[in-house]
């Protein structure tokens, strides 16, 4: 399937950031991920023909491109920017499998340490090990096997072009 990714909307959510960006202060630009709305867009247009939801978030996306100068004035406003867009990613990551940048990274190392604290006080209740030797132990020893399994799993999906801040692979 060949998406063209210069759509008339695309032009257009594209030219509404560049001149938002103008009207904000750059720390915003960063600290509410503006960038997002585009690279939410790219992923949402290959799936416009055959989702419901990606046919209204191509909306959303419309708007908050339109709209986020203004709504990073208020806290209402900024609080309905955020949910909005957070609305979007989350329906790309359950839906469509596009994942941001570390995040699988970030959820296996939590995993990981959780793991390895539950062992480490296993061991040490059990007096195998003493509680220091026991949690700083597994507590590293998870620390290490999640991030490393977060690491292989990130690459999987970033090979696969289904990372949010990349161009998608087309099909």
């Amino acid at each position: 399937m060949i998406v063209n990714l210069r759509d008339s909307w695309m032009v257009q959510l594209h030219q509404n950031i560049m001149q938002g960006k103008e009207k904000i202060n750059p720390r915003d630009i960063t600290f509410f991920n503006i960038d997002m709305i585009e690279q939410a867009a790219r992923h949402t247009v290959l799936h416009l023909k055959d989702c419901d939801t990606c046919q209204t978030n191509r909306d959303v996306l419309l708007e908050l491109s339109k709209k986020f100068p203004e709504m990073l004035n208020t806290i209402s406003g900024r609080r309905e920017f955020t949910n909005k867009l957070d609305s979007v990613v989350k329906h790309l990551r359950l839906k469509h499998g596009v994942y941001p940048k570390g995040f699988f990274t970030g959820v296996y190392t939590l995993i990981g340490v959780a793991l390895g604290g539950i062992t480490g006080w296993l061991l040490a209740k059990t007096q195998v090990l003493s509680m220091y030797a026991a949690m700083t132990t597994f507590l590293g020893i998870g620390l290490i096997a999640g991030w490393i399994s977060g690491q292989v799993k990130d690459r999987q999906i970033t090979k696969a072009g289904k990372r949010l801040d990349m161009e998608p692979k087309l099909s």
